[in-house]
């Protein structure tokens, strides 16, 4: 499995936000694929435990682009959030973001 680059690799946020966050694929992609069984989690950064509670909804696909909602994080905690999907010839990819909830 190889990890798609993330930039940036940390977003802060604040406890009181819903964000909107997306990921784009095709460089991972053949021309006119798009990223398939597509799964996302949210953990707790230090814990590792997972915080469902955060995902708002399950992951979108839109052309070649991942979206997931977060929401709900608490004020004071880091957490990452960690995303797999298909690609080209059934190969599977991965992607993180720490998330740092410091409002």
């Amino acid at each position: 499995m190889t990890e798609l680059s993330v930039i940036p690799a940390k977003k802060d946020a604040a406890s009181t936000e819903t964000l909107p966050l997306e990921f784009e694929t095709a460089g991972y992609l053949a021309v006119g694929e798009t990223p398939s069984s597509v799964s996302i989690v949210l953990v707790d950064a230090d814990s590792d435990v997972p915080y469902p509670a955060g995902l708002s909804g399950p992951p979108v696909v839109s052309g070649t682009k991942i979206r997931q909602t977060v929401t709900g994080l608490q004020k004071g905690r880091r957490y990452w959030l960690r995303g797999t999907f298909t690609a080209s010839a059934g190969k599977r990819e991965s992607f993180q973001l720490l998330l740092d909830c410091v409002f």
